[in-house]
């Protein structure tokens, strides 16, 4: 099977390296000037398998395009969009993609809350299918990182599946082959359901973060910074709820700020890295998908006329700290 990938970032190369263990040709779309770096290959560091221990693992066996022409001589069966939100829908590189690949089915890992009816006013919904990211992806090393040299760093935690939805046929075929390679992945009924309900406790979490210099300490302890992001939480879950003519889901209502500060000080313990390094290193890269997923929360929530102070209350916090941090720089 040939795979494109658009993007050799962070879950670009993960994804990539499983795509081509499970047998797959794999080609990566990068701009110009990420050509030649590209070309060399990745180490990198599956933190989930144990040779990885013994230092960086190699992923070279893949071809390299820099333009979208340079696809059109090729039958893709699976074009991977692997990149922010915002660089989704920045400009109309997606239209120009779209025009030279055929009937090859397009899969989205993008996470806002948009993308998806951004991709299916361009893309059949019958070649759709939509995933949702289940690993952390990083370069490594972090700041206090030991590894033997520089490389992508990836944990898939214990039991975890990627989740893919979308026509049957399609959609099994990317969970087939994507399984066989090692990530181990399902068909759910509808990914766009799940990402509504489950994204705002990541997002929420993180915009708390940042306001507090992305420390998880400092976020415990700070009852009024915590109170608003589990606020914002649950004007999220009731927004989604509305607009899905769903209920949020039982477990998801027994989240309360107590909780909250008890998974804030035990995730870090059992995950094998640094996760306020991660956090603050990847969360400031997307920086702009962070408020683009606040101002989608408070457009949806106008929409529906749904309370949404929070949201707005961390947005306004978070926009502010950005522009004192801008000036101070």
């Amino acid at each position: 099977m040939n795979v494109l990938l658009i993007g050799a970032g962070a879950v670009g190369q993960a994804y990539g390296r499983h795509f081509h263990n499970g047998g797959a040709n794999v080609t990566f779309y990068v701009r110009p000037h990420y050509a030649e770096e590209t070309r060399k290959g990745f180490a990198m560091y599956p933190l989930n398998e144990r040779k990885a221990s013994k230092g960086p693992v190699r992923f070279d066996d893949f071809k390299v395009i820099t333009s979208f022409s340079d696809a059109a001589d090729t039958k893709w069966d699976f074009v991977v969009l692997c990149m922010s939100s915002t660089a989704l829908r920045k400009g109309t590189w997606l239209d120009e993609l779209v025009a030279v690949i055929g009937d090859a089915t397009m899969v989205s890992l993008c996470p806002g809350l948009k993308d998806n009816a951004f991709v299916l006013e361009r893309v059949p919904k019958e070649r759709a299918v939509f995933g949702l990211i289940g690993l952390t992806s990083y370069p490594g090393p972090l700041e206090g990182e030991s590894l033997p040299s520089p490389g992508m760093v990836y944990w898939i935690p214990p039991g975890a599946k990627m989740a893919f939805s979308g026509p049957d046929d399609r959609t099994q075929a990317v969970v087939t082959l994507l399984t066989a390679g090692g990530l181990s992945s399902k068909q759910v009924k509808d990914t766009a359901v799940t990402a509504a309900f489950a994204s705002p406790i990541l997002q929420m979490v993180i915009v708390g973060l940042e306001l507090v210099g992305w420390k998880f300490v400092a976020l415990r302890k700070n009852k009024p910074i915590m109170r608003q992001s589990y606020t914002a939480m649950r004007e999220a879950f009731s927004i989604a709820a509305k607009r899905l003519d769903t209920k949020t889901p039982f477990a998801l209502r027994l989240i309360r700020p107590w909780n909250l500060r008890f998974a804030l000080w035990f995730i870090p313990h059992v995950v094998p890295f640094d996760m306020e390094r991660f956090f603050e290193k990847h969360f400031t890269k997307v920086g702009d998908q962070t408020e683009d997923t606040l101002a989608t929360l408070g457009e949806f929530a106008a929409v529906e006329k749904m309370p949404h102070v929070a949201i707005v209350s961390l947005h306004e916090q978070l926009g502010a700290l950005r522009a004192s941090s801008k000036s101070a720089a």
